[in-house]
């Protein structure tokens, strides 16, 4: 049986991204800092101090160029890396205005069509 690489269970475009965003646990009022790594319209990865919980659902603020995006993510894949004190997180976006989701596709076709 031949296993798929992570690439290839991707339903959209990733790309690459090194930005800080804004994120809080639903339900909590603390907002903390994270490293985004990459996004597409279905998710994005991020870097973080804090180890959070697959299946914990976080309210997000982006900014991306001269927009700031707002969507609500769920926790996906959470590991520690090795030989670090970070976490690195696979967040699927569940909810995201579509004004905003517009925006990040058009962002997502601009970088794709440089490269």
């Amino acid at each position: 049986m031949q296993t798929l690489r992570m690439e290839e269970k991707r339903r959209f475009p990733r790309v690459n991204l090194n930005t800080q965003l804004k994120y809080r646990i639903r339900g909590k009022t603390n907002y903390a800092h994270a490293l985004a790594n990459n996004i597409s319209v279905g998710g994005l990865g991020l870097l973080n101090q804090e180890f959070i919980a697959p299946s914990t659902l976080l309210m997000l603020e982006i900014n991306l160029h001269s927009r700031v995006l707002h969507p609500v993510g769920k926790v996906v894949s959470a590991f520690n890396l090795p030989h670090s004190e970070r976490n690195r997180l696979g967040l699927e976006f569940l909810e995201m205005p579509s004004e905003e989701k517009d925006y990040l596709k058009d962002f997502i076709k601009l970088k794709t069509d440089l490269f």
